[in-house]
């Protein structure tokens, strides 16, 4: 059977609605959503401190928009042909652990994935996570990660439809986008 492993925040969970209240609370100033994906938030944020300080906060609070709507059933879905995994970066302090799981509990996807949740600390854990699993496929908002896995493997989920340049990598829309992929395989 395929299988295929998911991120977190920016896959399953849209982060960028609190960034965005929590960087107009701090500047007045308004971002649109898709400004604040973690690819392209540099070029609105240019403050570092400012970014670490809102990634630390998104980090560490429990998120109750998901990406998608009914992404109970599209994970459901998605699981009826290949064993689905979490893996988060949200390993990287207890705050962020608690988060984590209440988040998941919020967006009612625990029963999803039951035992095949892994918090890591790190991008690099991350990927010897994937490794470790042997998984088939791993989908994530960040072009960063995707880059270090192979091509085959690495799935880059783009919510805002902002990454038509990535040619070289296999690009979904939609989570949904994801069932033709593991059917052929």
């Amino acid at each position: 059977m395929i299988k295929i492993g998911f991120d977190l925040d920016g896959v399953i969970v849209d982060n960028t609605v609190f960034k965005s209240d929590v960087f107009y609370k701090k500047t007045g100033l308004h971002l649109k959503n898709w400004n604040l994906n973690s690819n392209v938030i540099d070029n609105y944020i240019p403050n570092i401190d400012l970014r670490r300080e809102i990634d630390k906060l998104s980090a560490t609070s429990i998120h109750k928009t998901a990406t998608e709507k009914n992404i109970v059933k599209i994970l459901l879905k998605i699981k009826s042909n290949a064993e689905v995994y979490l893996i988060s970066s949200r390993g990287k302090s207890e705050d962020g652990l608690f988060a984590a799981q209440k988040t998941i509990e919020k967006l009612k996807i625990a029963p999803v994935f039951k035992n095949n949740v892994f918090f890591v600390k790190n991008d690099l854990e991350k990927i010897t996570k994937i490794q470790e699993l042997s998984l088939d496929y791993f989908v994530d908002d960040r072009f960063d990660v995707i880059s270090m896995l192979p091509k085959n493997i690495g799935v880059l989920y783009d919510q805002f439809h902002q990454w038509e340049k990535y040619k070289n990598y296999t690009v979904i829309k939609s989570l949904l986008d994801i069932v033709p992929l593991i059917q052929h395989k």
